[in-house]
Parts: structure tokens; sequence; C-alpha cells
């Protein structure tokens, strides 16, 4: 708090203004986890840009908070390599997503793949987890030939 140039607040969920962002304080577990089932460590930071959120776990100061902010993906240079969860299924058909979602109960290579989606706070195209499970289903062929490594190269279909 005392990076952020503020006191302590009072109460379990607060807005403060530092520097003319608005921050959030949320000190209360059960709240923490209503707000953001997925956190994974204290403090955490959940930027809003548009309709997309993202998040830092365990940020150490304020301007690690505003790097993120600057650049929630990191290096502008890893291009599409990193991804909104939403931008990440646009590269796939709407029936290839289809058949995905239906498999889910039944095929655990499947159901593995969403599990790590949903587990995922973006999607990143060169992450050896993602190659692995594109990689998978095309090989099971769940997925055209060919169509991995126009996904993982971030082509729209």
């Amino acid at each position: 708090m005392a990076s952020l140039g503020v006191d302590i607040p009072q109460g379990e969920d607060v807005m403060l203004d530092v520097d003319g962002i608005g921050v959030r304080i949320v000190s209360d577990h059960a709240r923490c986890v209503g707000i953001n089932p997925t956190f994974r460590a204290y403090p955490v930071l959940l930027y809003t840009l548009g309709q997309d959120t993202y998040q830092l776990d365990a940020p150490t100061s304020w301007q690690q908070c505003l790097e993120f902010m600057d650049d929630p993906f990191g290096d502008a240079d890893s291009g599409l390599a990193r991804m909104s969860k939403l931008d990440f299924l646009d590269l796939f058909t709407q029936a290839e997503l289809e058949a995905l979602k239906g498999l889910e109960a039944s095929v655990p290579s499947v159901a593995v793949f969403w599990e790590k989606y949903r587990a995922a706070e973006y999607m990143n195209l060169t992450d050896p987890r993602t190659v692995a499970s594109i990689r998978a289903l095309e090989t099971a062929g769940l997925i055209a030939a060919g169509r991995a490594d126009r996904i993982l190269a971030g082509e729209e279909p």
C-alpha cells in the first residue's frame, strides 16, 4: 500500500484513486473468489480493457501493475503468440468448436483441452502446452489435417 502512496483502506472492498486510476482493493477471501474464481495468488490485478479482462497474479509493485496495464500481453514483439481466449476461439471454425465441445464429456484428450483453456489467463500460441494440445487434436482427427499449423500461426479459418 505504501508503494501506492495511500494509507491502508478501511473495509473489505474499497475503491481508491491512485494517480487518476481507479483501484479496487478487496481483502475478503470469499468476496475475491466471487469476483474472480480463477485467481491463483494474492495480490491479484484484474485489468479490464473493453470487454476483455486481463489478470496479473502476485504483482510486487505498483510499477509492475502499470507496466502490465500498458501491455497486458507482454512483449509487443510477441505478435499473435499471446491472445485473449475469445480471439483464440476465433481461430477455429464453428463446426470445429461444436464438435470439440460435444466431445468434451466422452473424449479425455478433448476434456483436457477444455480444462487447460478454462485455466488459462490468456492463450499463448507458442506455449508448449497449447502447441501439444492443438497438435493432439489434429493427430486424433478431431480437426482437419493442416489445421494445427494454421491455428498455431494465428490464422482465422
